[in-house]
Order: C-alpha cells, then sequence, then structure tokens
C-alpha cells in the first residue's frame, strides 16, 4: 500500500514535467536480463572461456569461476556497475537486483558444496557477517552494483526507499536486519545531460591544469581522492547513528561545495564553446524580444534563474569513470522536446489546455495569462531556460543533430526538434566503459525520424552492435489497455538492446508487436534479420530502419527500387515540390459562419480533406483570411505565386501508421488558402496532378510509407524518399489513373473547369459504393505498375485492418483485390 502511494505520486511528477511513464515489470525484466547476463557473459568469455548462456555458465560452475565471479577482490560481480540515468522510482534497478540474486545465488549454492580451502573462508566470513543469506546478497548489490541520478530529488528518495523495502523484506525476522546500506552516495540528484563527463582526462596542460588548481583549491585528482575517501568512510563503515550523520553531512558539504566550483568551470568551458545567455525582454503570441547576449555566468548552473542542477559524473562517481565508465546502463529516459510546450506550462492556470481545444483558443487564453506580470515573468524566464539548454546540447552534443542529406547530395541541418531521449541516447554511450551494454525505452521514430539521422548514421551503424530492437503500439492485444498510461494508444516505441563495441551487419528485430508476451522468445527466436548494409541501400540518405515484419515485407520492397523517390529530379518526367503554406494559429482569421468581404478565402485544414475528397469535415473549414493579409503577402508562395488560384493537390501532414490510412490526399478548388497541417504539392500540370493523387492515395504508396515513418506526421522528407513510377501520358495506364482519380474529385460547379479539361463528365461520381469500386480498381492499376503478384498484393491489403471506418476500408480491399484478378477491365475504361 505505501508503495503504491508513493509510485503515484511519483509518476505523477514525472509525467508532468519530464514527459516520464512508469515502465511496466515486463519490460525492466528484459532489458535487464538481456543486458547483465550478455554483460557477465562477454566478461567471463574475454578471460578465456567460451560459454553461449548463462545458463550453461552456471551449470559449470567450478572453483576458478566461483572465484572470477564473486570471491576474489577484483570479482565480476563485485565490481560490476549498472547505471539508470534517469533512475525515476527505481524500476529498472529493482529489477536489475533480481536478476543478480539469480546469479548471485547458484554461485553461492555451488561455493558451499565445493572443497576449496579459500572459497570455504570466504564463505564462512559471508555467514557471519550476513544471518540472512538472502539480506547480504542484496545488500552486496546495493552498494556494489546499483547506481541512479535523476533531476527530480523526489524521485531519487522514492528509488532508495523502494531499495529500503525490497532488502528489509527478505529478513525473515528482527534477529536477520542489519543496518541499512548507505546508498545516498549511490542514488543521486542531479541533470544527467549537463556536466562534466570525462574532464580530467582533458585537463592535460599545464596551463589548464594551473587554472583549474586555482578554482579547486588544489589538483582535480586530489578533490576527488578525498571525496572517494569520505563516500566509502560512509558507505562501508559501522557507526554509530550520530557519527554516520555527521560523516554524511561531512561529505555532503564537501560534495556540495566542489559542485559550485566545478559548476564555475563549466561556466568558463560554454564561454569557450561560444555559448551566449539570451534573456528574453518580452514575449507575446510567441514573439520573443531578446536583449543583449551576455557570458554564461556560475550561478546559472547553481539556483539563479536557470537552476539547471548539472550533476558532474567525473567527480561523483570518478572511480567507475576513471575505470573507463559503467559496465550496464538501463533506463526508460524522458521523451519530451527541449522547449517550453505552452500546454504544458498552462495546465497549472487552466483546465483548456488539459483537454483537446482548438489553437486558436488556447492561444486567446494564453494572451489573456500573459498579461499578468508574474505569470509572464515565469513564462519568460522558461523560455530563456530552455533556449540556453538547446544552445547547449547543440554545441556539446555530437551526434544527436545530424546533416540531412538531400537527393540532389547537398546538406542541411535538420529542423527537427531536439528531444531528450536523442540526448540520453548518447550520453548513455559515453558513460559506458569499452565493451558495455545498453537496456533503452526509445520513441520508435528513432528508426526513420529525420532528427534522428545523426544519431543512426554516426552512432547506431557506426559505434555500437545492436543486440536486439523490437518495436510496440502502445496498445495491447484484445483491447487489454495500454502499455504505457497516459501516452496515446497509437504511440509506438521499441526496445534496444546494445552494446559498446564494432558494429555487427546483422542484427534481430520484430516490429508493430502489441504483446509484451513475445519478448520472453525474441532474443533466441526473432522473426526478422535486418543487413545494415541493405539498409544503407534501401535508404541511403537516411539510414532508415524499415519496419520490416517477415521476409515479404523485404522482398517487396526490393521490387520498388527500379523506381525513382520522389524527390529526385528526373529528365523527361515530370517533377514537383512540397511546400507548407500559412501557419493556422498565427493568422488574423474569421471564424464560423459569418458574412465574409468579398476578399476573404476559405482557410483549410488537414482534417476537413479525405482521399479524393475536399470536403470531407466541412466543420474543419471555418476559418476565413484577407488574401491582402500582411501574412499573405509576405509568404512568397501565396502571394507572389499566387497559388490559391489554381487547383492544388494537398496531403494531410497529421496520420499515424496505425490509423485507417496514413496518406491522405485530395486535389482541392480554386481559392482557398491551407493551413500548415496540410502540405502543398508544386505542380500546375493538372494531368499529372491527378496521377500523383491516384498514385499517393493507394494502398501500395500507404504501406511503402507505412513501412518507412512511425511518426504521426507525413513529413515532407518522408514524402521525397517514396519510390514512385513515373508514369507520363506515352505510358500505359496513365490515362486510365487519370480519369479515374479525377471522376473521384471532380463533384461539384467548383471543378467543372477542371472535368473538362481533363475530359470526363461533370459531376463526377458520388455513389458511395461506385465510388469505392474506382478506387480499387486504381489500386489495382497501380499494383500492375509496381509489377506485383497476386499474393503480394493481398499481403498488402492485408496489412491495412484498423480504422473507424471498417465497411469502407473492407469494401475497397474487396474492390481492389477483385480488380486486379480481372485483368482485362482496363480495356472497358469510359
Amino acid at each position: 500500500m505505501l508503495w503504491d502511494i508513493f509510485e503515484k505520486y511519483i509518476n505523477e511528477l514525472q509525467q508532468k514535467s519530464l514527459g516520464a511513464y512508469y515502465t511496466r515489470d515486463e519490460i525492466t525484466k528484459y532489458l535487464s536480463k538481456n543486458t547483465i547476463q550478455n554483460c557477465i557473459l562477454d566478461k567471463v568469455n574475454q578471460k578465456g572461456y567460451n560459454f553461449e548462456s548463462i545458463e550453461e555458465l552456471l551449470h559449470k560452475l567450478d572453483v576458478n569461476l566461483c572465484k572470477l565471479l564473486l570471491t576474489n577482490e577484483d570479482s565480476i560481480l563485485n565490481n560490476l556497475t549498472i547505471l539508470d540515468p534517469a533512475v525515476g522510482s527505481g524500476a529498472f534497478l529493482v529489477s536489475a537486483m533480481k536478476e543478480l540474486i539469480d546469479i548471485y545465488s547458484p554461485i553461492l549454492g555451488k561455493i558451499e558444496t565445493l572443497g576449496d580451502r579459500e572459497l570455504k573462508s570466504w564463505y564462512k566470513d559471508f555467514k557471519e557477517k550476513h544471518k540472512s543469506i538472502s539480506y547480504g546478497i542484496k545488500k552486496n548489490i546495493i552498494l556494489k552494483n546499483l547506481y541512479g541520478v535523476d533531476i527530480m530529488k523526489e524521485a531519487t528518495e522514492v528509488c532508495k526507499l523502494r531499495l529500503f523495502l525490497s532488502l528489509v523484506s527478505s529478513a525473515l525476522n528482527e534477529k536477520e536486519l542489519e543496518p541499512l546500506p548507505n546508498m545516498d552516495f549511490n542514488i543521486m540528484h542531479g541533470n544527467s545531460l549537463i556536466g562534466f563527463l570525462n574532464e580530467e582526462n582533458q585537463v592535460k596542460e599545464d596551463e589548464k591544469q594551473l587554472e583549474w588548481s586555482a578554482i579547486l583549491g588544489e589538483s582535480y585528482s586530489q578533490i576527488k581522492t578525498k571525496y572517494n575517501k569520505l563516500v566509502n568512510q560512509y558507505k562501508n563503515q559501522a557507526l554509530s547513528f550520530e557519527k554516520l550523520k555527521k560523516l554524511k553531512k561531512e561529505t555532503n558539504n564537501f560534495l556540495k561545495t566542489n559542485n559550485l566550483k566545478l559548476n564555475r568551470l563549466l561556466a568558463d568551458k560554454c564561454n569557450n564553446k561560444g555559448l551566449k545567455y539570451n534573456p528574453i525582454l518580452d514575449i507575446q503570441n510567441k514573439k520573443k524580444v531578446f536583449g543583449k547576449k551576455r557570458a554564461i555566468k556560475p550561478e546559472d548552473f547553481s539556483g539563479g534563474s536557470t537552476n539547471l542542477h548539472p550533476f558532474h559524473w567525473d567527480f561523483a562517481f570518478n572511480e567507475i569513470i576513471n575505470r573507463g565508465g559503467f559496465d550496464i546502463i538501463l533506463t526508460n529516459p524522458p521523451w519530451e522536446n527541449v522547449k517550453n510546450e505552452d500546454k504544458e506550462f498552462f495546465k497549472e492556470y487552466t483546465k483548456i489546455y488539459k483537454n483537446k481545444t482548438e489553437s486558436l483558443k488556447m492561444k486567446e487564453i494564453k494572451n489573456k495569462f500573459l498579461k499578468d506580470q508574474k505569470i509572464k515573468s515565469k513564462y519568460k524566464k522558461t523560455e530563456e531556460v530552455y533556449t540556453f539548454q538547446r544552445d547547449y546540447f547543440g554545441k556539446l552534443y555530437q551526434y544527436q543533430s545530424g546533416k540531412i542529406i538531400n537527393l540532389d547530395g547537398t546538406k542541411k541541418q535538420s529542423s527537427a526538434d531536439m528531444d531528450t531521449y536523442r540526448l540520453f541516447l548518447e550520453r548513455n554511450f559515453e558513460l559506458l566503459n569499452k565493451c558495455g551494454f545498453m537496456g533503452i525505452v526509445l520513441p520508435t521514430r528513432l528508426c526513420d525520424g529525420d532528427g534522428n539521422i545523426g544519431l543512426r548514421r554516426r552512432l547506431l551503424f557506426e559505434k555500437v552492435k545492436i543486440e536486439g530492437l523490437i518495436d510496440f503500439q502502445n496498445q495491447m492485444s484484445h483491447g487489454k489497455g495500454k502499455i504505457f498510461e497516459g501516452v496515446d494508444s497509437r504511440f509506438k516505441f521499441l526496445l534496444l538492446n546494445l552494446k559498446k563495441d564494432k558494429p555487427q551487419d546483422i542484427f534481430p528485430c520484430q516490429f508493430h508487436e502489441r504483446d509484451l508476451k513475445v519478448l520472453d522468445d525474441f532474443i533466441k527466436n526473432p522473426k526478422m534479420k535486418q543487413s545494415i548494409k541493405e539498409i544503407k541501400t534501401l535508404s541511403p540518405r537516411d539510414y532508415s530502419i524499415i519496419e520490416f515484419k517477415n521476409q515479404k515485407d523485404k522482398d517487396i520492397l526490393k521490387k520498388t527500387k527500379e523506381f525513382p523517390q520522389l524527390g529526385q529530379q528526373v529528365m523527361q518526367s515530370w517533377n514537383l515540390d512540397f511546400y507548407r503554406e500559412l501557419e493556422a494559429t498565427r493568422l488574423p482569421v474569421i471564424q464560423g459562419n459569418k458574412p465574409l468581404p468579398k476578399d476573404h478565402l476559405s482557410l483549410y485544414q488537414g482534417k476537413a480533406i479525405w482521399q479524393y475528397t475536399f470536403n470531407y469535415n466541412l466543420s474543419e473549414i471555418k476559418n476565413h483570411i484577407s488574401k491582402y493579409s500582411n501574412k499573405v503577402q509576405s509568404n512568397k508562395l501565396c502571394f507572389k505565386n499566387k497559388c490559391y488560384e489554381y487547383y492544388r493537390l494537398v496531403i494531410r501532414r497529421q496520420a499515424s501508421n496505425t490509423n485507417e490510412r496514413s496518406l491522405i490526399s485530395a486535389v482541392i478548388p480554386k481559392n482557398h488558402f491551407i493551413a500548415d497541417n496540410l502540405q502543398g504539392v508544386l505542380i500546375k500540370n493538372n494531368y499529372y496532378m491527378f496521377y500523383i493523387q491516384a498514385i499517393l492515395n493507394s494502398f501500395i504508396v500507404d504501406y511503402l510509407l507505412r513501412t518507412r515513418n512511425s511518426d504521426s506526421n507525413v513529413t515532407k522528407n518522408v514524402l521525397t524518399s517514396l519510390r514512385i513510377p513515373r508514369l507520363t501520358e506515352k505510358d500505359d495506364y496513365f490515362k486510365e489513373l487519370v480519369e479515374r482519380s479525377a471522376k473521384l474529385t471532380c463533384i461539384g460547379k467548383k471543378f467543372d473547369e477542371l472535368a473538362d479539361e481533363i475530359g470526363i463528365p461533370r459531376g463526377g461520381v458520388k455513389n458511395e459504393q461506385e465510388r469505392w469500386k474506382i478506387q480499387g480498381e486504381i489500386d489495382a492499376v497501380v499494383a500492375y505498375i509496381y509489377g506485383l503478384t497476386e499474393d503480394e498484393f493481398q499481403y498488402i491489403l492485408s496489412t491495412f485492418n484498423t480504422g473507424k471506418n471498417k465497411e469502407r476500408l473492407e469494401s475497397l480491399k474487396k474492390y481492389a483485390l477483385s480488380a486486379y484478378e480481372k485483368d482485362q477491365f482496363l480495356d472497358k475504361t469510359s
């Protein structure tokens, strides 16, 4: 009961401020088991053994193995270091402790039966020291193996309490209880992402050493030696409560004093790297008015306005860092963006931001609150902190923000938001020792998101060996709830096991799982294996890990390689580009059905369209804007090129690969604007526009998108990477696709001009069943163009099985398959 209360409390705090969520036992157990067992196995085999599993190792225990594993001073288990740098309530550390108990226990059992004098003496001392063997094992693990850091002080206290309760529960009676272990300097408070990591190895020049000694008062090595002496004395000495309390205070004061000095040195490092603090003088409607940039001050890290709580790894855990780093890292880091989210900030003041509310309404409420000077001041400070953090991470983290290589060979910086999970992955890699192991929970967009190109190209495929990657949708099978409560059911995440070692080309993987039971058999019998070489071939621009479910996925994707990517410039064919038009939340609009001035045009939102349908949801077409407004005139596409005067193809930007459909495009009438949740397509030839609409709305291209896009946004970069046949008027099937695409679009007088141009009857096809049949025919034609077999086409259709409109989905699939089987139907085009 006590634990439930603390668990609920800490999780609410984490979710609110950090985007961190409670991790289920099945996940912590899986990641702990595979990292700890593999790490111990690896260390033993480095000593000349050749065990294939931990079970084999424990079965063949002998005198030498028992000494190697446990009883020698430099034994593997006594020196094994396991870290969670975002420890939260300690779920991973508790799971790691349970896994280690399963390894400690059989070793102790074996020692008891062996006749070796040295082992018997060791075991006798162990039993005399601990009245309960179980208590002794746990205490040893807590003091020697487990480490954690968290930015929330409350979390570290709960973690320590959880470990204490687990330890006490192993004693059968009062006689078996011992003084509780002192873990204050194993589980610590601080920001894992900010602070010195391995600075002593870098502070080598005489000038730099003198600078550091001048600030620290003595050499950095001397300070760390003193700190280690205090910590070891505190952790290992059986002192009275009063003496222990005094020693803890002395150690904490020493830590605090020297952390302040290190913060001063960190400020110097930031200034040397060209980092500046940028104060915000005023802010309204997301318009920031910055003041004069100034140098970073020590107080920016030690309270002050930023209060960033740096954690200096090479001071607090210097013995481990000096040995090369941690053996194992287990964690589920926060998944938040490094930016001030209005919905999070203003939740404190109003319930409006807790619910799904129209963006313009939220903007109004925000402006109202920012009139309060206290709220405005707090908002400005929050913005300043995030601005500084983005600069800090951008300068000091090398992998998380890579360059995107465009299809024409040019490079550009990714514009994706900076996410904490990326920073944690990079920091974890640096914290691991040579041949260290990591088990981590991450969003699936690590596999294909543009913001993760640097991590994939320069870290995942260059610096580590991927030992296992398994992807889940946040929706348990058979409707049994979510894996992560409080997270959207469409969200996808992955469990990643890796080793800091030379990359291995082949790695096991699974995708689209919904049942955690698959973890039991994944490592031994993965459904799929992927090749890094193949990934680089299929995705040369961004090294996306494609979500293959099975070999059939691979075979289909290989068939598409003969077609150019949509972003490639192809001679003697059509080419296109994508653009974003107007940012809806920053526009001076007229809402609702009020009488409109003549110069005002409707503003289309993403939900207003469906495949081939421009007015799918009329309630979403309720905002209007003057074509002469400053925002429109300053937009070159809108005003100078007057895109709104043409029929044009648009694509929904927000669509998950777990929805009914992911690629949703439609042709919209003239004299409409589009909001930024729609991608515009730049192509003025209307025949090609209808051809592209048909191709993009097909099941086949939607399927190709789903294998490449785990994010909730269909971005320009994802679209340009799709391999699309470039048919022209001279090619078979071109006319058939254009006419059918036009018949589904040209409904109503707004499209009469376009229908006449294409040469189809005005009015289009309105009957729903007839529309589904025509759309099915388009899908069949696209399957022919891609050269798919009937079996492959059937398989692709079978992957679409979710969504609210089951009748529509099943009818489209039925008509598509029927049209494919009647391969002569194209001759009967009317």
